[in-house]
């Protein structure tokens, strides 16, 4: 481990899931959640992309998306192999936007960035 890897990171999410209630304790989660999602900003976009993604990748978190409002895009990261791999992105010419590890979690794309319009 170099001298800037840190043992014990705690990051926030902007939207998680957690499925193991063991992992949950006064608050917090200790461990990796289940999935992650982060929505982007001009100022947070940097660290979403690759400090937080690091962090995630590392402790082991299945599926990380990441929403980009300003592009109207969803990326899904799958967790295989010890790495994040992109899965499939997303817009509003997709439709339904689903969960690899939650398949029953689905959402239209459009009413995700519908406040942009309005």
């Amino acid at each position: 481990m170099n001298k800037k890897e840190r043992k014990n990171v705690t990051v926030m999410s902007d939207l998680s899931i957690i499925c193991d209630r063991t992992k949950l304790r006064q608050g917090r989660c200790y461990g990796a959640p289940d999935l992650v999602v982060e929505v982007l900003s001009p100022s947070t976009a940097h660290n979403d992309r690759l400090l937080k993604r690091h962090y995630y990748e590392k402790a082991g978190v299945r599926e990380y998306w990441l929403v980009d409002y300003q592009h109207q895009v969803m990326e899904k990261y799958v967790w295989q192999s010890g790495t994040f791999q992109l899965e499939d992105v997303y817009d509003a010419t997709n439709g339904a936007a689903a969960s690899t590890t939650f398949p029953e979690v689905r959402f239209s794309v459009k009413e995700i960035f519908a406040f942009l319009t309005s």
